[in-house]
């Protein structure tokens, strides 16, 4: 359907009557031989509103591409599409059970099946929640304190460390992983990737929605002052060694990221980012993906 141009607020009837011709023969089964069948004056009016609309759609469409130019992956994926909803811990249960059952009905190795049920549950929301939240947890003020004196002399952790810098996915679709690429006068950086496949941490999800997933799975995190210029916020988690910490939060209106601790920790918080910008956070409420709603 053709929009009117902003300048012209209503159509001359016979722009309404082009308009309707058109929707006529996209309806039609051979539009092209009922076009020929109209007089030059009809032809000509009909072809100059579709030369309108056509210009209409490209300037909707070149409106859309730079839209999703400028929009992080995450985020434009939970508003242009539907991803379903994430399977309750009750549900995966109830599967787990009809298919160990069926296996046994059929004769399948019941492990084969118990296998299966549990891959399924590494990839599920609510039990990955539940694996996160057994393994990091917001650092206390005496937590935060020490990070901040072991950051100056403990070599381990900080050989593990990660941040913005060197966290990226290779294509909008790829996991986040640490890359040491160089800079942009490289072709081919040294992880075998071009230089335009990487994609920053930033341009996986935006500020606020990492802010928002982290509040679903965690719950709203202790008050933290910033400078109040680059930083909007900033949350601090420690993993159960109670050394190794994961920084999330703003710079700049970016999502950004560091983390410093063991090697065991590092794999952890790479999982956990992977969840928070992935299509598998469930919201608190019924599989709802964090970011839509129900």
């Amino acid at each position: 359907m053709a929009i009117l141009d902003e300048t012209k607020p209503f159509k001359t009837l016979q722009e309404l009557a082009a308009s309707k011709t058109i929707a006529e023969l996209l309806k039609s089964g051979k539009p092209a031989e009922e076009f020929q069948s109209f007089d030059d004056h009809e032809q000509r009016l009909v072809f100059a509103q579709l030369i309108k609309d056509f210009a209409h759609l490209k300037h909707e469409n070149d409106y859309y591409k730079r839209c999703k130019e400028r929009t992080p992956y995450l985020d434009w994926q939970l508003r242009t599409k539907y991803h379903g909803r994430t399977r309750s811990a009750d549900e995966i249960s109830e599967i787990s059970d009809a298919s160990t059952e069926s296996a046994q009905q059929a004769k399948w190795d019941a492990k084969e099946a118990e296998k299966e049920t549990e891959e399924w549950k590494s990839k599920n929301g609510y039990c990955l929640k539940e694996r996160f939240l057994e393994d990091w947890h917001y650092s206390s003020e005496a937590e935060r304190e020490a990070g901040q004196d072991r950051r100056t002399f403990d070599r381990e952790l900080m050989n593990n460390r990660f941040d913005v810098s060197t966290l990226c996915s290779h294509g909008a679709e790829g996991d986040l992983v640490v890359c040491e690429y160089p800079g942009r006068m490289q072709d081919t950086p040294a992880c075998g990737h071009s230089y335009e496949s990487h994609r920053e941490f930033w341009y996986k999800i935006s500020s606020q929605l990492l802010y928002y997933r982290v509040t679903t799975i965690f719950g709203m995190p202790p008050s933290d002052e910033n400078d109040g210029y680059k930083v909007a916020w900033w949350a601090h988690l420690t993993y159960k060694d109670g050394k190794s910490r994961l920084d999330i939060g703003d710079w700049k209106g970016h999502a950004s990221t560091n983390y410093y601790g063991n090697a065991e920790g590092r794999e952890s918080a790479l999982a956990l980012l992977n969840f928070l910008t992935g299509l598998n956070c469930p919201h608190t409420y019924d599989g709802v993906l964090a970011g839509t709603s129900a």
